[in-house]
């Protein structure tokens, strides 16, 4: 295989993790918290620590805020899972709250392509074949 090839199949590796990061993160139920254990999780995080590598900083940036933002999200449907069981409703402001975290994350997942934008073949130009 070559560096090339090579390369282009490690950073890949890093977009589909994070796809999936993506995908997973709005099918845990409400009451339920991310489980760090759950391969989609450590395959991320893992994912997260090899962008410092093989992309611009850039990557990682953009990385650690889908990651920041995917577990207060997370964290806000525990809590209005909790306060439903409790009270009856999910909380001021929650519903709302709940919504526009959700928005962000799917912008994130229909943007990817632009954070990845290494990804792309022609930035692989100038590397041995």
């Amino acid at each position: 295989m070559t560096l090339r090839a090579e390369l282009f199949d490690r950073r890949y590796e890093v977009y589909e993790f994070t796809r999936v990061f993506l995908t997973k993160i709005n099918t845990v139920n409400e009451g339920d918290k991310i489980d760090l254990g759950a391969d989609w999780v450590r395959n991320f995080l893992s994912a997260m620590q090899k962008s410092k590598i093989l992309f611009s900083r850039a990557v990682f940036v953009g990385l650690d805020q889908i990651w920041r933002k995917g577990v207060e999200f997370s964290a806000l449907k525990e809590e209005m899972g909790e306060i439903y069981r409790e009270e009856g409703h999910y909380g001021a402001g929650n519903p709302e709250r709940k919504k526009n975290a959700m928005t962000w994350l799917f912008d994130q997942l229909e943007t990817l392509p632009e954070l990845f934008e290494e990804l792309n073949l022609g930035s692989l130009a100038g590397l041995a074949p």
